[in-house]
């Protein structure tokens, strides 16, 4: 029981840590592509 809820969370995490990170590369291109 304990195991599947840290196993469930660690899972929300890792999906949000993964939408920060295309969100922070996105901006980068746009950064880039600004700077030429």
């Amino acid at each position: 029981e304990m195991y599947l809820a840290a196993e469930e969370l660690r899972f929300e995490y890792a999906a949000k840590l993964r939408d920060e990170i295309k969100e922070l590369r996105r901006e980068l291109q746009a950064f880039a592509q600004a700077t030429g």
